[in-house]
């Protein structure tokens, strides 16, 4: 179990209510999910942490994803 590297940016949560945000980056991309060292809070798709985008690490990883045409 690896947390899931995603496409966002990371960025704070805004105050207001949206929809979908997508964060500015700055270098920095969410991930979520937890890994297999995680407490158990950190095992939710809905807790997100960052991670610098061109870092390896053993704990990240990447789900691919295809749209239907």
């Amino acid at each position: 179990n690896v947390w899931e590297w995603c496409q966002d940016g990371w960025s704070e949560y805004p105050s207001e209510d949206v929809t979908d945000p997508v964060g500015s980056g700055a270098g920095y991309n969410v991930i979520r999910g937890g890994d297999w060292q995680s407490i158990p809070i950190e095992l939710r798709s809905q807790h997100r942490g960052n991670s610098y985008s061109p870092s390896v690490s053993q704990s990240v990883g990447v789900r691919l994803v295809r749209t239907a045409d």
